[in-house]
């Protein structure tokens, strides 16, 4: 079993310098924002590791979640300085209903309210209304049509038997009108979209972690920091 695994990996990971390379100063980068580096850690391995369609998936997640966990604590009241009860139970008190409301809107609503609230431009919302037709839809859904549009290969028809195979002419397919086809070339659709729909969502996020919580600091660098003082 190990030397299957290892056969994998190897295979998997052929091309990684390359892949790596594109997103390099993403995976030494942290956000800052906890809850959303479980994500960006999947979605880095997805593409090195060369499985695109995971990563696409995966960032359709990251910038859903981005989006909701802006507008939540956007929604949120300026810490009371004077409150000497339990903050975690107050916080956790303040964030249930804004949970509630947004967690259960559709991407679009949230699009279109994170604009309304200034979290995103109005350049970002027609971008990011276009990302959820192209491929959170498409990808969710498995919309051949969302994915491809009006798409055409050219297909060889060819009859086989025991002893030959023989060419019956040649004709063209609409990807999204042959699941057949459009199974083998979603991978490949993949593989051209992850990596910059991946920095564009990235980008996207670190903007939002600045415009929501502008004092925040890295956890890294606050380390970093003692770290330097205490030489």
């Amino acid at each position: 079993m190990l030397e299957e695994l290892t056969a994998i990996t190897n295979r998997q990971l052929k091309f990684a310098p390359k892949r790596y390379a594109e997103i390099r100063e993403i995976c030494q980068s942290e956000y800052g924002w906890l809850e959303m580096e479980s994500f960006r850690a999947s979605i880095c391995w997805s593409i090195i590791s060369d499985n695109s369609f995971a990563a696409m998936t995966s960032t359709n997640s990251l910038l859903e979640f981005a989006l909701k966990s802006a507008l939540v604590s956007d929604s949120l009241k300026p810490a009371d300085e004077e409150f000497d009860g339990d903050p975690m139970a107050k916080l956790l008190d303040e964030i249930a209903e804004p949970n509630r409301e947004i967690g259960s809107q559709v991407l679009d609503w949230t699009i279109r309210r994170a604009c309304t609230q200034g979290l995103i431009s109005k350049t970002q919302k027609k971008e990011l209304l276009k990302f959820k037709d192209d491929f959170r839809n498409a990808y969710s859904h498995m919309d051949l049509s969302k994915l491809f549009g009006d798409t055409s290969i050219p297909v060889t028809v060819i009859s086989i038997d025991a002893k030959s195979i023989t060419k019956r002419g040649h004709t063209t397919a609409r990807l999204s009108d042959a699941g057949f086809l459009a199974g083998m070339a979603i991978p490949e659709h993949a593989k051209q979209n992850a990596i910059p729909y991946f920095r564009y969502v990235d980008a996207l996020v670190r903007e939002l972690k600045r415009t929501v919580f502008p004092n925040a600091i890295s956890i890294e660098a606050e380390v970093g920091r003692q770290e330097a003082g205490n030489v």
